[in-house]
């Protein structure tokens, strides 16, 4: 829903550029090899911070929300997925795998906002951390 909000506000991209951000998703996505993954990301980065328009497309805000939560994410993400692939048989793997991500990512949000912030919260308030980021931070303005 967020992202087909947004859709007439995606900036469009060259042919050049798009084949290489295409590339380097297909191999950070799909090749069995971490190297090539790695080499896949970088080239994606690469691309990104070489082009005005993808830089633009990285501040899309469902993109800026994923980046926020991404390291609760990544801690939440496998015991849900074992939970959801060990517990939920339908016929069509796709559902389990909806399910799972859709269940990662709430979770993933809530972690965010009840663990993650406050733990940065406090911690920038206890080691005397006085930055503008700080205040970003605050527990009750993430609610």
């Amino acid at each position: 829903i967020a992202l087909a909000s947004h859709v007439g506000k995606l900036p469009r991209l060259d042919p050049t550029r798009s084949a290489l951000w295409i590339a380097g998703a297909i191999a950070m996505l799909c090749l069995p090899s971490d190297l090539m993954r790695g080499a896949g990301s970088a080239l994606m980065i690469a691309v990104a911070l070489r082009s005005e328009r993808l830089s633009a497309l990285l501040h899309f805000s469902p993109f800026l929300w994923l980046g926020r939560v991404s390291y609760s994410l990544y801690l939440i993400h496998d015991p849900i997925l074992s939970v959801t692939f060990a517990e939920i048989k339908t016929p069509h793997h796709w559902l389990e795998v909806g399910i799972a991500v859709a269940v990662s990512l709430c979770a993933a949000e809530a972690m965010y906002r009840w663990v993650e912030a406050p733990s940065i919260w406090l911690g920038r308030r206890l080691s005397g951390y006085s930055g503008h980021a700080a205040a970003s931070h605050n527990p009750k303005a993430a609610t």
